[in-house]
């Protein structure tokens, strides 16, 4: 059984030399296409700077590479997107363009203007989140879910969790003596830490950076109600669901916010809880 490992300028050499194999190419008819005789092998498996890789269809079909002649050709768009190469198809001139970030030409695109390591954006935090009523408290709560799945998903991609920690400082309270806040900000700054290094050694490299995109993505529109309490004279809490496009539901993900009486017998509730599940 081969194994294949290889860095991005081999990556980049083979493509160019199966350029014929672009999923962009359809146009059987055209001049120039001459009928071969080929074999596909299911068994060579690859590698990408040591990761484990697999090239993909655009519908998430397993590709595998072509045998011709007793060379090996792999799939050009499969190999560009692993390398964050670019490849672009003009079928009016039939060439194939591959582009490795160092200037552009016209054509059709395989790969989005958007870079998937684009940072989240921060909104503006200002101060911990006070509790108002239950429903104006919902619907921003609602809003800080999404933020806080989006620092998730770049926690995931980058394996730092420094702009979530930095956030929680922001928006919540920390110990208060004689106060049913309990844990501070670094209870949940750990609590954070060890979820993220979790998931990111269960699972392989693709798998998480797939998964970091789908977190990055999340719209308000998305996130769902999952619970919320009602208030008693030591806290409330709220609890929202996303359920990403396209994964099952064990890869759902519950964000948790608890306010609690900044004394006890108080009236004045703070924001002190914020996590993932």
């Amino acid at each position: 059984m081969k194994m294949v490992k290889m860095k991005k300028s081999i990556f980049i050499a083979t493509m160019v030399s199966v350029s014929l194999m672009s999923g962009a190419v359809a146009v059987v008819a055209s001049n120039g296409m001459e009928k071969i005789s080929a074999f596909l092998n299911h068994k060579v498996q690859f590698k990408v700077d040591g990761n484990e890789w697999t090239p993909k269809s655009d519908n998430g079909s397993k590709l595998a590479p072509v045998v011709y002649k007793g060379t090996t050709y792999l799939p050009a768009r499969a190999v560009a997107e692993a390398v964050d190469a670019e490849v672009k198809w003009n079928g009016a001139t039939q060439t194939i363009t591959i582009n490795t970030g160092k200037g552009s030409t016209g054509g059709t695109s395989t790969k989005p203007t958007e870079k998937p390591d684009k940072p989240v954006e921060v909104p503006q935090a200002n101060g911990i989140i006070k509790l108002g009523d239950k429903e104006e408290t919902t619907k921003k709560m609602r809003e800080q879910a999404v933020t806080l799945i989006k620092l998730y998903g770049e926690a995931l991609e980058t394996g730092s969790t420094k702009k979530y920690d930095e956030y929680i400082t922001k928006i919540t309270a920390d110990k208060y003596p004689n106060s049913p806040i309990r844990d501070g900000h670094q209870h949940y700054k750990d609590k954070f830490k060890k979820k993220v290094d979790e998931v990111i050694a269960a699972n392989s490299k693709e798998k998480i950076a797939e998964y970091a995109k789908a977190m990055k993505a999340v719209t308000l529109d998305q996130v769902e109600d999952y619970h919320i309490s009602d208030k008693n004279e030591y806290s409330q809490s709220f609890s929202f669901k996303y359920f990403p496009k396209g994964w099952t539901a064990f890869s759902s993900t519950y964000v948790y916010f608890e306010f609690g009486a900044t004394k006890y017998k108080g009236t004045d509730y703070e924001l002190f809880a914020a996590y993932i599940n």
